[in-house]
């Protein structure tokens, strides 16, 4: 807010070639509680502007040296003068001249003869209408810095699902302004997303209730993680945030990955074996279906890393992990016999125990018929 404007802690700076008209702007101005430096031609007028950094300028046009539309130009191109009041006095009244005083950068136009009871009324309703336009650009300012600094991109969305405005963050991702041809969700985002975006649209628009989902964008290998948060906004308009989250994603699959899985061999480690049994013994329960758990031990692994080291013995526990995989697998004859046929879990427990659960079994014979299957294949050579 500027403190000059509000407290007229500034001066009036009057620009005229005749003295007595600027003797008789003073006095009105003065009376009216304002303080006034003068100024006899638009050079004047620039250099006064310079040094006593005016509130408002009464500027009249047809000066000597420099005309009123000449120094209003020069001090609109001084940025301490981009927005100060200027109001042109003139008696030329046709359009042409008045367009121009506009066209030049004036604030008001004031025709003479002046007013003079009004002209002290004139000027703080000028100076209220500069100060309420300054707390309007801060404002915006500080809108724009706060949308510039968010990693967020936002869409104002009406309820059809035509896009009505986008607001970059400072991460967009794959979310690049909407083109010419894509004025609406469906045909900004792929068929499956802009639906189920949509839909939430729809249910916001009717409950005036947030709603908030995750949507993935772009191939596996690049995919990107956004948070969505749609919000009602005015009349059939909604707000949505994208917030991008893949980094967050990432390192909640890190941390899963580090809690669950043996990082050499990447199968599941104690903690999620044991989850995994305790939920293929309910499944069997539910179903009247058996499960077994057979416990792999490698014999004398020790004497391994003891005499080839501890990575080959490293290399060697990751080829019977593959090993295993194959073996513990169906046939494709026992899954198409049985479409119920749950993948059998593997897991490491540590050291050079595996345990694998076969699950849906329909006897013994099939978990035996496993592993013997482990048995001859580890039999051969690493």
């Amino acid at each position: 807010m500027n403190y000059a404007i509000q407290n007229n802690d500034g001066p009036i700076l009057v620009v005229d070639d005749d003295p007595t008209l600027r003797l008789l702007v003073r006095a009105s101005l003065e009376k009216s509680g304002f303080q006034v430096e003068e100024a006899a031609d638009g050079l004047e007028a620039v250099e006064k502007f310079v040094s006593c950094k005016p509130i408002a300028i009464l500027m009249d046009v047809d000066m000597p040296k420099l005309d009123g539309y000449g120094a209003c130009t020069r001090i609109r191109e001084d940025a301490a003068g981009a927005h100060v009041p200027i109001m042109m006095v003139t008696g030329m009244e046709d359009n042409d001249s008045i367009d121009l005083a506009y066209s030049v950068g004036a604030t008001d136009f004031i025709s003479k003869p002046i007013n003079w009871t009004m002209l002290g009324h004139r000027v703080r309703y000028v100076l209220r209408a500069a100060l309420a336009f300054q707390d309007l650009r801060v404002s915006e300012a500080k809108n724009d810095a706060l949308v510039k600094a968010i990693p967020d991109t936002l869409f104002v969305v009406r309820r059809s699902g035509e896009i009505i405005d986008y607001l970059p963050g400072s991460d967009t991702g794959p979310l690049t302004e909407p083109r010419g041809d894509q004025q609406t969700i469906f045909d900004y985002l792929p068929a499956e997303v802009a639906k189920r975006w949509h839909k939430l649209i729809l249910e916001v628009a009717i409950s005036k209730s947030p709603r908030q989902c995750e949507l993935i964008l772009g191939d596996t290998d690049s995919a990107h993680h956004y948070e969505l948060q749609i919000v009602p906004y005015m009349h059939d308009l909604t707000l949505t945030i994208f917030r991008e989250i893949t980094d967050r994603k990432q390192a909640e699959q890190r941390i899963h990955s580090l809690a669950y899985y043996d990082t050499l061999t990447g199968l599941p480690n104690r903690q999620l074996f044991q989850q995994q049994l305790i939920r293929a013994i309910e499944s069997a329960e539910k179903h009247g279906r058996k499960v077994a758990a057979l416990y792999v031990d490698l014999d004398n692994f020790k004497r391994i890393n003891d005499t080839l080291g501890h990575s080959f013995g490293d290399a060697v526990l990751k080829t019977i992990a593959r090993r295993l995989e194959r073996c513990i697998r169906f046939d494709d004859t026992v899954s198409r016999a049985d479409a119920d046929v749950a993948e059998p879990h593997l897991a490491r427990l540590g050291g050079d125990e595996f345990v694998s659960i076969l699950q849906n079994l329909r006897d013994e014979e099939q978990a035996v018929a496993v592993a013997e299957r482990i048995r001859i294949e580890l039999m051969r050579p690493v």
